[in-house]
């Protein structure tokens, strides 16, 4: 993993509890263990728990603004 998936890492750790925002607005809260960043053959997975079950999507990028990450994801990898 890249420098800003280690630093993705760091910051999920940091919290006990998040708040995930969908591009759609649904709002959904989330514990740090809830969510895991694990290596795949191209890129980072990112899985995490959600309404509908865990998922599971490649992690294209992630920026950062402060203690906020937005996530790029990719779906059906």
């Amino acid at each position: 993993m890249n420098g800003p998936h280690l630093r993705l890492r760091e910051l999920l750790s940091s919290h006990t509890e998040w708040i995930a925002v969908h591009e759609d607005g649904r709002v959904f809260a989330l514990r740090n263990h809830e969510m895991e960043l694990s290596n795949g053959r191209e890129n980072a997975l990112f899985g995490y728990l959600d309404r509908d079950g865990y998922r599971t999507y490649a992690l294209e990028s992630v920026d950062f603004d402060g203690e906020k990450a937005t996530l790029f994801l990719k779906g059906k990898f």
